[in-house]
């Protein structure tokens, strides 16, 4: 099969010999031009199949379900939760995250594609008909030029699914989370990872440990009411673009501050 770049290089030397070769160019010829241009992209430029990034989520989903997972993300010796209302869930939170991706994607490659036949057009009118002179681009050039951004698609699709990923194992981890009856969560950033462009707002609340809602411990005076702070209350983990802190789930009274505590709280943990 004939490479991409080999396809738009016969494509435009053809269209240049037809210019040249004219007095002008017509709608007609332009609009047949364009939709054979459109017809070699959309053929030519791959992207994600929505197979292949609903299997991308499921192996996802198996990372975020495994023994290393769970010591990473939840401070609990046992884990023993709803097996089938998380498979529910994470269903739901799966089905999401691929629909999202694959609208991302293909977005991404609609674009570029518009993106070439609008320097495709700007090209032609750079050709001067009838022979008068020569184009302001070389075939070779121009072929090179325009597949420059088709080549990055590949790199954009795979920076979709690693964002849509990092927010798939937050919803996931939220879910286990409530079903365990966690009680607080602990931020983790990445911004001491060298090279990563981390969000200085994010690094900020790096080892800052925030309430989840509605836990019994608050209700009844365990934890002090003053300067709460809840997780629902600011944007999660992954949730702004390309986030990747996570969060490490507290279940127990002991794992909080004692400065969080009141006294009923101290004396609770005491026995």
């Amino acid at each position: 099969m004939m490479s991409l770049y080999k396809q738009l290089f016969y494509f435009f030397k053809s269209v240049e010999e037809q210019i040249l070769k004219s007095n002008k160019i017509t709608n007609d010829r332009l609009s047949s031009w364009q939709d054979e241009l459109f017809n070699i992209l959309n053929t030519s430029v791959v992207f994600f199949t929505q197979n292949q990034i609903r299997n991308s989520f499921v192996q996802l989903l198996k990372k975020n379900l495994s023994l290393s997972s769970f010591k990473k993300n939840f401070k609990l010796k046992n884990i023993d939760f709803n097996r089938a209302r998380l498979s529910a869930q994470a269903k739901d939170f799966l089905n999401e995250h691929v629909l999202i991706s694959v609208n991302l994607i293909k977005l991404h490659r609609d674009e570029q594609i518009q993106a070439t036949l609008r320097r495709f057009s700007g090209w032609i009118s750079s050709i001067p008909s009838m022979g008068e002179g020569k184009p302001s681009q070389s075939i070779k050039s121009l072929s090179r030029d325009l597949l420059k951004p088709l080549h990055s698609l590949n790199f954009e699709n795979r920076r979709v699914l690693i964002d849509q990923g990092h927010k798939f194992t937050s919803a996931v981890n939220n879910a286990i989370a409530k079903d365990q009856g966690a009680i607080a969560v602990k931020w983790v950033s990445h911004w001491k990872e060298e090279g990563y462009n981390y969000r200085p707002d994010h690094k900020k609340p790096d080892g800052h440990i925030y309430l989840i809602r509605d836990n019994s411990f608050v209700k009844n005076g365990f934890i002090k009411k003053m300067n709460i702070q809840y997780i629902d209350d600011i944007d999660g983990f992954g949730q702004l673009p390309f986030c990747r802190c996570y969060g490490i789930y507290l279940f127990n009274l002991r794992d909080l501050p004692i400065d969080m505590l009141t006294e009923k709280g101290k004396k609770y943990i005491n026995g």
